[in-house]
């Protein structure tokens, strides 16, 4: 039976919701292209328990800008995973803190649906939709470090 995005999705939100770490037989194989790895991110954004369990979606982690001719790669963050500065909501044990990043993040006020003609908006005109920039402290956990590993090994 061929692996879908859903099933992926599903696999993977129950293991962040049961705080469990999958084995390597629990795990889903990986995709088999990045259009594949975004049909998983778009299928764990839109799970049902993403809302009741985390908080819903509240924006994209990304991995790469797509200069240069590498394609950008982002995935989902979860509004129960962003802590407000100075914050007390994070716990290094609970998370299985591995590292930290710094991080640039841009807060929306507007939204930038895709165009109907596919070209992209304007620099000015996602300027314009951000009124704020703010730092961000990315704290990785060894799960997140190992799925984001994978992630890049497809391009």
């Amino acid at each position: 039976m061929a692996v879908t995005a859903a099933m992926r999705a599903d696999c993977f939100v129950h293991a962040w919701r049961e705080r469990k770490w999958l084995t390597q037989e629990e795990y889903p194989p990986a995709p088999a292209s990045l259009a594949e790895m975004y049909e998983t991110h778009l299928a764990i954004q839109q799970h049902p328990l993403v809302a009741s369990e985390f908080g819903g979606h509240a924006g994209y982690k990304l991995g790469a800008i797509g200069a240069e001719g590498e394609p950008c790669l982002y995935a989902p963050l979860f509004s129960s995973y962003i802590v407000a500065a100075p914050g007390d909501g994070l716990s290094a044990a609970a998370i299985n803190l591995w590292q930290l990043e710094p991080e640039i993040g841009f807060v929306m006020g507007a939204r930038l649906p895709p165009r109907a003609d596919g070209t992209p908006h304007t620099a000015a005109a996602a300027a314009a939709a951000v009124p704020q920039v703010v730092l961000c402290i990315l704290a990785l956990t060894l799960i997140l470090t190992l799925s984001l590993s994978l992630s890049l090994s497809l391009t």
